[in-house]
């Protein structure tokens, strides 16, 4: 957990860096790929990271 002002700043050094940051949405599934399938959107992916707030 972090500050607004801190969470902001490690998003766009990682977004600068190529990682896609996704902050809204709620998870449906984890696929083989893997994959991701959310409510919004799927994304092919090398890496999930899940946090529950």
């Amino acid at each position: 957990m972090m500050a607004p002002t801190g969470s902001r700043m490690m998003q766009r050094w990682l977004e600068d860096r190529g990682v896609t940051v996704v902050t809204q949405g709620r998870t449906e599934r984890i696929e083989r790929g893997p994959r991701l399938v959310m409510d919004t959107q799927t994304i092919e992916v090398d890496l999930i990271i899940q946090a529950l707030a």
